[in-house]
């Protein structure tokens, strides 16, 4: 695999501190940031879902729909909160 140089702008003092706690317990920033990245990503999901022994289904928009069925419509029932807090702040 190969690697990549990365520019970040961090807080200076939370910088020092996060260095020193990884440092103490044996961890690199660099490999720290790197796993932090894997679980923002597929591969990285799948990992965590084996450790904790769940299993991960993918679903379009049609199957969430379809799962989803027949219920209150969401817009209407925001708008009905919309107006009643309308009505108790005029």
């Amino acid at each position: 695999m190969s690697k990549s140089k990365l520019t970040l702008s961090v807080d200076e003092e939370l910088l020092k501190e996060a260095r020193a706690n990884l440092i103490k317990s044996g961890f690199s920033l660099s490999s720290t940031f790197e796993e932090l990245l894997k679980s923002f990503t597929k591969y990285g999901l799948e990992e965590i879902s084996k450790e904790l022994g769940i299993e991960i289904k993918y679903m379009g928009f049609e199957d969430i729909a379809k799962k989803r069925g027949a219920g209150k419509d969401s817009g209407k029932l925001i708008r009905e909160m919309r107006n009643g807090r309308e009505g108790r702040l005029s």
